[in-house]
């Protein structure tokens, strides 16, 4: 794990906690998670990643210990990005992982087009919903939510805002992740317990049953015969849907490098459509390459007037209405979704 990987894993280890606040900070320190981990220690080591000098370890340190403080979250992510970074830039390590080996290998990319859309519409949205996937289905918006034991199966008409039916199946073990809807059932992914819950388009009272995802689940789309999945990484799968055996897989990049922490996905009209964590864009992917051939640019898509402090969160939500050609995107406790048309 290199650098960058190792910084947009610790930020979303730290996020996760900010996000699932009392159900994760327990009294007891080595309750709080870093994938199922004890301690800090533990997640360094099972990344691979070693700090370079003593400033990159202390942040990480410093990091840790603002577990313990809630308030202290944002301040430790910034904190820790800007010191390694730090860190990073100043050492004196000849092997640059941004080298001329790693640039040609990326230069023949072409850059990705600007995609320029259309607000057309603005639906309000519960700010209690911890959004990490949706998807539409015959005119009904299904959405998973994340946040343990508040991690949910929602169906909702996303125009007038009401929630039709609300399965909670989180707990504090569960926390929920992507969903997608293929041959009349609904998959939904968890984030490090390795389940994916399989529902009955007709009855979701209760899965019918569970699959096993062998690595974290994050974003979850389908291209009408395979299951497309994301981990957090630069990788993502096609897996068969009744058994989640991994058919192929393809790694994401754009004329920069490799692009890590795809999150939330859809396939839209044969290109996978991804949310990066903790980025305020949505990028196009090739699903034949893995190349990023566009990018939706969704900076102050919802105004800061519009944000609840310290309940509104990151960008991550996509949804294709293919009877309008519009996408659908929003947030984690978002108060809005917005209806967009691509020029």
């Amino acid at each position: 794990m290199d650098l960058q990987e190792f910084i947009l894993a610790l930020s979303r280890r730290l996020h996760s906690v900010k996000g699932a606040g009392k159900n994760v900070i327990r009294k007891n320190y080595t309750y709080i998670r870093l994938r199922g981990k004890a301690n800090l220690l533990d997640f360094i080591q099972e990344t691979n990643f070693s700090p370079s000098n003593l400033v990159a370890a202390l942040s990480a340190m410093i990091s840790y210990f603002c577990f313990l403080n809630v308030t202290m979250l944002k301040i430790a992510v910034v904190a820790t990005t800007f010191l390694l970074s730090f860190s990073a830039c100043n050492s004196n390590d000849s092997s640059d992982p941004v080298d001329d080996t790693l640039q040609s290998e990326y230069s023949s990319i072409p850059p990705p087009v600007n995609l320029t859309y259309t607000i057309t519409a603005q639906y309000s949205k519960d700010t209690g919903a911890f959004t990490q996937g949706i998807e539409v289905n015959n005119g009904k918006l299904y959405e998973s939510t994340g946040d343990y034991e508040n991690s949910s199966l929602r169906i909702t008409d996303w125009k007038t805002g009401k929630i039709e039916k609300l399965i909670r199946m989180g707990t504090d073990k569960i926390f929920g992740e992507g969903i997608t809807i293929l041959n009349n059932k609904i998959y939904q992914l968890t984030w490090l317990s390795n389940i994916v819950y399989v529902y009955d388009l007709s009855n979701v009272d209760k899965p019918a049953q569970t699959l096993k995802w062998t690595r974290e689940g994050w974003g979850l789309t389908n291209n009408g015969k395979e299951l497309i999945i994301s981990d957090g990484t630069n990788t993502v799968y096609f897996a068969d849907p009744s058994s989640l055996n991994v058919i192929r897989s393809i790694k994401v990049a754009s004329y920069k490098g490799p692009i890590t922490a795809i999150n939330e996905l859809e396939y839209i009209n044969g290109f996978i459509y991804a949310n990066v964590y903790l980025q305020n864009y949505v990028i196009k992917i090739d699903p034949a390459t893995g190349h990023v051939v566009g990018v939706i640019v969704l900076e102050n898509l919802l105004q800061q007037s519009e944000k609840i402090p310290g309940r509104t969160d990151v960008l991550n939500g996509i949804a294709y209405d293919s009877t309008s050609g519009s996408i659908l995107i929003t947030g984690k406790r978002w108060p809005k979704i917005f209806e967009l048309k691509l020029n």
